[in-house]
């Protein structure tokens, strides 16, 4: 699994275009695409630099981005199931291409249940 292929689920599960998640907008319709495709990359066990280097973006601002991404799956009901939407998309890729490492084949149940790990809700 790559960032990129984390980017496109994310895209898809959005309807946004994987090049708008890699601009500078920082609006609600492309900073949430952008920070469900920081999860993804994140939840893939990539670190924080690393995906920053990707966006294009400092790693606190990848850490802002994944603590909203779970933050908004459990308050946002449209958020978390785009967010599902692109888990899926993801673990169908995984699937297609076979799992990408430990980390991935230990979170089968998605963003949901992984969100509220430790949450105490």
């Amino acid at each position: 699994m790559t960032i990129s292929e984390c980017i496109l689920a994310a895209a898809k599960a959005f309807h946004v275009e994987p090049e708008w998640i890699l601009s500078d907008d920082r609006s609600r319709a492309v900073a949430w695409p952008r920070h469900a495709a920081m999860w993804l990359a994140r939840s893939q066990g990539f670190t924080s630099p690393r995906i920053g280097r990707s966006f294009h973006r400092d790693h606190t601002t990848v850490l802002y981005g994944c603590n909203n991404a779970e933050f908004l799956a459990d308050d946002d009901e449209e958020f978390g199931d785009r967010l599902q939407m692109a888990w899926i998309f993801l673990d169908r890729r995984r699937d297609a291409t076979g799992p990408a490492n430990e980390f991935t084949r230990a979170t089968p149940h998605g963003p949901r249940a992984r969100a509220n790990l430790g949450s105490g809700r």
